[in-house]
């Protein structure tokens, strides 16, 4: 349940180091050595390499006397633990736009 959660924020990292490496470099900004291609190459290593991840934490262990409950624990549990923090996230946000309506305006 664990290697799922915490690997799913790397997902979209990996796509946005992809993204962004097309663009042009900003002023200060130290390019990766190789350029795109390093920084394509290695996003695309390092997503199949998550996913991959993500893929084994659904395989139950060979002595697993009930392979199909042990998977739908994981992703139950899996399930459960975002929509946790999916309620946090909302929460904390309904409760940033109620201060600001009170405040009249958002936080400088």
């Amino acid at each position: 349940m664990m290697v799922v959660a915490t690997m799913l924020p790397f997902v979209p990292l990996f796509g946005a180091a992809i993204k962004l490496s097309a663009d042009a470099p900003v002023p200060g900004e130290v390019r990766i050595p190789g350029g795109r291609p390093t920084v394509v190459v290695m996003a695309l290593i390092g997503l199949a390499t998550t996913l991959g991840a993500i893929a084994l934490a659904f395989v139950p262990p060979a002595d697993e006397g009930r392979p199909a409950i042990a998977v739908l624990k994981v992703a139950g549990m899996t399930t459960t633990l975002l929509l946790a923090g999916a309620a946090v996230y909302f929460a904390g946000s309904a409760r940033a736009r109620r201060l600001e309506r009170r405040a009249g305006g958002p936080p400088q």
